[in-house]
């Protein structure tokens, strides 16, 4: 398994493995009660969902804290996107590119205000997407803003618990603090000797 997340609120584990699947245990009976499958979010030919690298590795799982969206995104740099409320069935959203071809995604998350997704790689970025969900609207993943301060690969990343900062970690030795509303590195974080692979942050009064 590559990634974990833990259910924020349901008794749940969801992770994403090398073979390019989702899988969803009861933490409880420790039994696996859902498998998703990437594929499953096209109709396109099998030829033409192999170009795509939607067999790829996944690399990264996330749920949003409200528990309604999940989302995985493999080294091909796809981001799939699940509706999440009904836990017997995670229904398929949309399914995009977060960076450009050639490039590897190492992480995505979502905000804690379940408004927006931030993906970073290879691509030596961060890239940030509203992933506000409207009523009655198609769900339509948009990007808002690309930091691209660091020259290296960026491994990880993190939001604050208001969701207005970013916190990143790269291979340029150092971690940036990013204020969102402005995209510009409120303080960077160096001394490191070697690559900054992991990043968190507690930012919270309690």
């Amino acid at each position: 398994m590559n990634s974990v997340k833990h259910h924020p609120t349901r008794g749940e584990i969801i992770a994403g493995d090398s073979d390019g699947k989702i899988h969803i245990w009861d933490i409880a009976s420790g039994k696996k009660t859902n498998e998703l499958a990437p594929d499953a979010h096209s109709t396109e030919s099998a030829s033409t969902s192999a170009s795509l690298g939607q067999r790829a590795s996944i690399s990264s799982v996330d749920i949003s804290e409200d528990g309604t969206t999940c989302i995985a995104a493999n080294n091909h740099a796809y981001v799939f996107v699940w509706d999440a409320t009904n836990s017997s069935k995670f229904v398929p959203l949309s399914k995009f590119r977060a960076s450009p071809t050639g490039t590897y995604l190492l992480k995505a998350r979502i905000s804690p205000d379940c408004r927006q997704l931030v993906t970073c790689g290879s691509d030596q970025a961060a890239r940030v997407f509203d992933i506000t969900r409207k009523e009655n609207e198609p769900f339509e993943p948009s990007l808002s803003q690309t930091l691209s301060q660091h020259n290296k690969w960026v491994w990880d990343c993190v939001f604050s618990a208001d969701s207005s900062y970013l916190v990143t970690a790269s291979s340029d030795h150092s971690a940036r603090l990013f204020n969102l509303r402005s995209g510009e590195v409120v303080r960077m974080y160096s001394g490191h000797h070697s690559t900054v692979t992991c990043v968190a942050l507690n930012d919270n009064s309690t």
